[in-house]
């Protein structure tokens, strides 16, 4: 995933010659002379494009072990654009040298935050891919068996319909949410790989006791195990004591000074 970011135009402009003059290579074709112009060709155009997704959608599902009901934190998002912060700029393109650090731009529009609490067997199945399906073993086209269930008369019974789901909304983000996104493009230089600045105008939470805990729980869990178990011990290790007379006394003296 990195690697597509750190790869700088020049690179690209090699390795798409590199693909024509290897098809070329047994009618004695000279090299391509024009890479540096390619190179600058590829900057420009990937500086100037703008991508604008509409009604996005985000959907996080968590169900606990041995657990009848789910919980769900969906993210819907009316408008979002993602640009190069470099690209309004004039200053020319050094292909030879390129930028240490890459500066994109994502902006945020209606942006809300809706909780959902559904029964473990209405959780949402993972789509299967088409290479999964290309790899299963296929039978003999001349043997393809159909599965046919009649139920009984008198052992049909009404299953209970699953309800449709509900999300209560919990946050709302007013305004716009600028996230500035600072891309390391040399493994070279000191620092993180993605240095994320945001901005948002106002929140608004609407979260109950119960819808606190709830997330907690949801955030420990994509979290991993391992620090899972390193909150939990964390929490084991600090020791609480009943108050003391000389506690109150100090809580008092502290009031008095205010």
């Amino acid at each position: 995933y990195w690697s597509s970011f750190m790869t700088s135009s020049m690179q690209l402009a090699k390795e798409c010659l590199s693909q024509k003059l290897t098809d070329e290579q047994g009618e004695g074709s000279q090299p391509f002379e024009g890479l540096e112009k390619f190179a600058e060709t590829i900057e420009t155009v990937l500086r100037r494009v703008k991508v604008t997704f509409l009604d996005t959608v985000l959907r996080i599902e968590h169900v606990p072990e041995n657990s009848k009901s789910g919980t769900a934190l969906e993210i819907r998002v009316e408008r979002t654009m993602y640009c190069d912060e470099t690209a309004d700029e004039c200053s020319g393109i050094n292909v030879h040298q390129p930028t240490a650090f890459a500066h994109k731009l994502l902006q945020l529009s209606g942006v809300s935050f809706f909780w959902d609490e559904f029964p473990a067997s209405a959780k949402s199945s993972p789509v299967c891919s088409a290479t999964q399906l290309a790899t299963e073993p296929k039978l003999s086209p001349s043997w393809n068996p159909k599965i046919i269930y009649e139920p009984h008369p008198q052992l049909t019974r009404n299953l209970p319909e699953i309800t449709p789901s509900d999300p209560v909304q919990i946050c709302k983000l007013i305004g716009r949410m600028e996230l500035s996104l600072t891309l390391k493009q040399n493994e070279v230089l000191p620092g993180a790989k993605l240095d994320i600045d945001g901005q948002i105008d106002s929140v608004h939470l609407f979260l109950s006791p119960r819808q606190v805990h709830l997330l907690l729980d949801m955030v420990a869990a994509i979290a991993g195990p391992g620090n899972l178990s390193r909150i939990e011990l964390s929490n084991k290790d600090r020791k609480n004591r009943p108050m003391q007379q000389e506690d109150e006394y100090r809580i008092q003296m502290e009031l008095k000074r205010y």
